[in-house]
């Protein structure tokens, strides 16, 4: 029975290590095979696996290779293209760096990039037209700061050239006419505020160092006014806003061909498109521009120091912008474009105040209900009364369109702006005036002095004229000091009347337009509710 007892555990026992053995052996086999998927995958990423050839003819074994290194150069190919789009925001931060080298690298990376058409290379050349702004000026850094700034600004107007206005040498003349309008215009889409204000500033640039041909601007004329066929609106759109921002240097783009602004801008496409009318109303201004605060600006434009005519009253372009004004439309857009048709006529008009006026009236007339229910018999301030007026019952109030009141509220308030606006112009040509005019003041006042000067210093003078001499001379210095006094009186009271007109009579005045809306506006803000 012993015996057999012992059997039996040393036969367990040799069953339990077979099977610790087996289970282990088993344990081994998993883990190579993980390990050897592992380095499969391994391989297979980082390419580095080689198919095994046997068997394969040469032939097959060699394109089989030629695959493998293909695979291979493409990986690392997609692999540098993420490392430089994972790199472009911190290629973005650098273009407004202070250290030029780093910001003229960044510009060299983008301009190459967009070359390869590489993802997010864009949204860096938009960002590289604010360095137009960057000051050529002498600063703290010295004569080579400002050497620094004009070879950012040099290197920006290359990196545009380069990418946008450079001809092709594998197209014809016209081919390439067409390329570079079409890529100008591209420049416009999606582009913000801020991003078309640095953009105008650089095409101004390229306009006025002769960058940009007549004939572009042509082809970009003939695309703002094709209408033979549906034209997409960002097209049109494009060339308009180009043509703005080339018309800052060369005043004749408007000049030449104004039909063409007034029959499509202020036309039935301006009236289909506001957008289009808007960029239209801002390029039209361009006719009053008589001084520019850019240095060479103005010889650039061809505008002499003799200010610009305004227009007369008649004339077809404030037909048009009048038009734009009062079209009735419920849509945001229309407020840009009324601003700018504003804008257009104060800086265009001989009488802007009389059109802006009669653009008032015929806005007041939809909402002529509300204006009497909120006139001062109604209730308002006896300070507002205008002279005349019979006390009457409040009329029955009147419900009105919102769109047609958010009209009337917005022309009239950038109707006021522009009036202040237009008298500061008024008083500083007025002082501008005197101003030119007192050195001849002064010549016509001391001929006599100069004349009865130059005789005591010459090769002298009778004993008995000293005193005659002397009263001429106490006599102009007695002039002079009266022509100061009177030029100072001058100036002062100049500055008193357009202070008076701009602070009394806009507001208060009895002839005034505006002080009717006084009472309304006050009536909108007590009641907010209501509106």
């Amino acid at each position: 029975t012993g015996a057999g007892e012992a059997d039996s555990r040393s036969g367990n026992d040799d069953k339990g290590d077979a099977d610790s053995e087996s289970d282990n052996d088993d344990k081994s086999d998993a883990d190579e095979a993980d390990d050897d998927a592992t380095a499969t995958g391994d391989d297979a990423k980082d390419g580095s696996h080689d198919f095994d050839n046997a068997g394969l003819s040469p032939e097959t074994a060699a394109k089989a290779m030629h695959l493998q290194f293909q695979q291979r150069y493409y990986r690392d190919a997609l692999h540098f293209v993420y490392q430089l789009q994972e790199a472009q925001p911190l290629l973005l931060q650098l273009l407004g760096s202070k250290t030029k080298s780093e910001v003229m690298e960044a510009m060299d990376y983008f301009v190459t990039a967009v070359r390869f058409r590489v993802d997010g290379a864009q949204a860096g050349i938009r960002r590289m037209s604010h360095l137009i702004w960057t000051p050529s000026s002498g600063s703290a850094a010295g004569d080579n700061g400002a050497e620094e700034a004009r070879g950012v600004r040099t290197k920006l107007i290359a990196a545009y050239m380069q990418l946008y206005l450079t001809p092709s040498d594998r197209l014809s003349d016209g081919e390439n006419t067409n390329r570079i309008a079409r890529n100008l215009i591209s420049l416009t889409f999606g582009a913000t505020l801020a991003e078309l204000t640095s953009l105008e500033e650089l095409i101004r640039t390229l306009m006025a160092e002769g960058k940009i041909s007549s004939a572009v601007v042509d082809k970009l004329r003939s695309v703002y006014g094709y209408t033979r066929q549906q034209l997409p609106p960002a097209q049109r759109r494009g060339a308009i806003i180009i043509l703005g921002m080339l018309a800052q240097a060369n005043r004749a783009i408007v000049t030449d061909d104004i039909d063409l602004y007034l029959r499509i801008g202020l036309g039935k496409f301006g009236h289909q498109d506001l957008v289009l009318a808007k960029y239209t109303c801002m390029i039209l201004q361009c006719l009053g521009s008589t001084r520019s605060k850019r240095p060479g600006a103005a010889a650039a434009a061809g505008l002499g120091e003799e200010e610009i005519k305004r227009l007369p009253m008649n004339n077809p372009i404030f037909d048009g912008l009048q038009r734009i004004m009062e079209e009735p439309r419920c849509d945001s857009e229309w407020f840009p474009a009324a601003e700018q048709a504003l804008n257009a006529i104060y800086a265009l008009g001989e009488k802007p105040d009389a059109l802006a006026a009669r653009v008032v009236r015929n806005q007041a007339k939809l909402v002529q209900g509300l204006l009497a229910t909120c006139s001062p018999a109604g209730g308002a301030d006896d300070s507002m009364d205008v002279d005349g007026e019979e006390p009457h019952e409040p009329p029955a109030a009147k419900l009105v369109d919102p769109w047609d009141l958010t009209r009337l509220v917005f022309i009239v308030g950038h109707i006021a702006i522009k009036e202040i606006v237009l008298l500061e112009s008024v008083e500083a040509e007025l002082k501008r005036r005197k101003s030119d005019d007192e050195p001849q003041r002064k010549k016509r006042a001391s001929p006599a002095t100069s004349a009865k000067g130059k005789p005591a210093r010459g090769r002298g003078r009778k004993p008995g004229r000293n005193a005659d001499d002397m009263q001429v001379d106490s006599d102009s210095e007695d002039n002079d000091d009266e022509l100061n006094q009177i030029a100072g009186t001058t100036e002062d009271e100049i500055g008193d009347i357009i202070s008076a007109i701009r602070e009394r009579e806009l507001l208060f005045g009895t002839k005034s337009v505006l002080a009717l809306f006084g009472p309304l506006l006050v009536h909108i803000c007590k009641n907010l509710g209501k509106f």
